[in-house]
């Protein structure tokens, strides 16, 4: 897909209060799933496109063992 005004050369940022998966945790397990939001569904084209980066809060809180911590989940570029 083509979008005007972001080439390869630009990466898109996004802060937002959630990120574009829902994480569960059972058991110290964790499991990704991609939300289906039109936040999620309008961006995340544009988003792999630039190789640009998602910050948010993953909905999780109580063990520091997950807080802080860049993962990387499927079709992303790093």
């Amino acid at each position: 897909m083509n979008y005007p005004g972001f080439d390869e050369k630009n990466r898109l940022i996004i802060v937002s209060n959630r990120i574009p998966y829902n994480i569960t945790r059972i058991n110290n397990e964790i499991s990704y799933k991609k939300s289906v939001g039109g936040l999620v569904t309008a961006l995340d084209p544009i988003l792999k496109k630039t190789g640009g980066l998602w910050i948010g809060w993953s909905g999780l809180s109580g063990n520091s063992k997950f807080i802080e911590k860049k993962i990387s989940l499927p079709g992303d570029n790093g």
